[in-house]
């Protein structure tokens, strides 16, 4: 007799047992699978579906994201620092030196 509740479309295949569909895994179904795994401390919401925190992007929060973006050319490398092409600087290569 199955009276544990699986989630996610699990089948209860026995005494507190679910068999979970492709994309989720736990002992009720309730833990979605990301695969790879998300980065960066993202947290998978669904299958193959990562909740990104602040300052990443990208499917797999693998990407660092600026905030302004980097100017001038500039590449984001870490959560709000830019790598700034020659004759650039600032936080974001907003400022350009002048010869």
């Amino acid at each position: 007799m199955c009276t544990f509740r699986c989630l996610h479309g699990g089948i209860c295949t026995g005494v507190e047992k679910c068999t979970c569909p492709g994309g989720y895994t736990g002992a009720r179904c309730e833990s979605a699978v990301c695969t790879p795994l998300c980065q960066n401390g993202g947290r998978c919401v669904a299958p193959g579906v990562c909740s990104c925190p602040t300052g990443y992007g990208g499917p797999l929060c693998q990407r660092p994201v600026c905030r302004p973006q980097c100017q001038n050319g500039g590449a984001c490398m870490t959560p709000y620092r830019c790598r700034c092409p020659k004759g650039t600087f600032g936080s974001f290569c907003q400022h350009c030196e002048f010869f």
